[in-house]
């Protein structure tokens, strides 16, 4: 693993802006999938939550947070992990908890398809319903003042923008 443990970078956080159309399906924020140790996505659950999903080599581990969204409001969203401990996730701007999925992630399709936004491939497996952007992809751990500060920072900047959730 080294360096590249998910796929970038030893340690990652993302953040996001998404804006669901539909509800009830996975659907992909943005993925990495490789062959290999490392692959990773960030998602909307089935069950309409903010979900990490990574592959160890073995098999998907998926943590999923707690909120559950709503279509047609804009939710600013993150996730940090570092490999070892429990992803943290966010959602405007504050941890949202969470804990590890023990079902079938679904997530079984290995590609090497690099990094893809909006789908959890380049075959448009688990395409996302609605809008994303403001995507960022960060080679460390951002901490709760670091995320607020982003969220805060993109709040002031959509200002006006009709359906913000926080």
């Amino acid at each position: 693993p080294g360096d590249q443990l998910l796929g970038y970078f030893n340690q990652l956080s993302i953040t996001a802006w998404v804006n669901l159309s539909a509800n009830g399906v996975l659907q992909s924020i943005v993925a990495r999938k490789t062959s290999t140790e490392g692959s990773h996505s960030l998602d909307i659950s089935g069950s309409n939550k903010l979900s990490f999903t990574y592959y160890d080599g073995a098999s998907w581990n998926e943590f999923q947070g707690t909120t559950n969204f709503s279509s047609g409001t804009w939710y600013p969203v993150a996730a940090t992990y570092d490999g070892s401990s429990d992803p943290v996730l966010y959602v405007n701007g504050v941890a949202d908890g969470g804990s590890w999925f023990s079902g079938n992630t679904g997530k079984m399709d290995m590609h090497n398809t690099g990094t893809v936004f909006g789908a959890a491939d380049s075959g448009n497996t688990a395409h996302l319903n609605g809008k994303i952007g403001h995507i960022r992809i960060y080679s460390g751990i951002l901490d709760t003042v670091e995320v607020e500060a982003i969220h805060v920072q993109e709040m002031a900047m959509l200002s006006g923008e009709p359906g913000l959730a926080g």
